[in-house]
């Protein structure tokens, strides 16, 4: 986040915010903070899984009460509603996250393609898809071609993937 925040500061817009009078508390709220967050919030979806499942191991070391406690405890006692009803909730969980990381990568992609966002210095499907349209006129096609194939299949490959395990893990459709 500190990081991020840094690199927002140092921006033009943020900038010409300072030099128009507005108070640093709504630049930095209003503008930096706002734009600071779409990154953070793209890299936390990618972990959230992660931290579900590691909340069963953690708890049955530390012996703190929770969920992943309550899931072992259940999972020993062979309470089925209990274990169902854990996983549904854990499934829901990842099928919607991974669902809205796809669409994090499509805006993100639309955003730096259309040129309305920030320029980072790092390479986006986005930013090369747009520094590539020159492309077509010198005959080169294929320098869209595999960033925008890549871009489609990766979005696609996270949502068949939080479909598949919203499936998978759906207690209603298992008759």
């Amino acid at each position: 986040m500190r990081a991020s925040m840094l690199d927002m500061i140092t921006q033009d817009y943020v900038r010409t915010a300072r030099a128009k009078g507005l108070p640093r508390r709504t630049v930095v709220l209003k503008h930096a903070l706002r734009n600071a967050l779409l990154l953070i919030i793209t890299n936390v979806g990618l972990f959230i899984p992660a931290l579900v499942s590691g909340a069963i191991i953690t708890e049955t070391i530390f012996g703190w009460p929770g969920m992943g406690q309550y899931f072992i405890v259940a999972l020993g006692n062979k309470d089925n509603n209990t274990l169902q009803a854990i996983l549904l909730l854990s499934a829901l969980f990842v099928v919607a996250t991974t669902l809205n990381v796809a669409n994090f990568i499509v805006v993100e992609a639309a955003i730096d393609f259309l040129g309305a966002g920030i320029k980072y210095p790092d390479a986006s499907w986005g930013n090369i898809l747009a520094n590539v349209q020159s492309a077509f006129g010198t005959g080169n096609w294929w320098w869209p071609l595999f960033p925008g194939v890549f871009l489609v299949l990766t979005v696609f490959s996270i949502n068949f993937m939080g479909d598949g395990l919203g499936d998978a893990l759906d207690v209603r459709a298992k008759v």
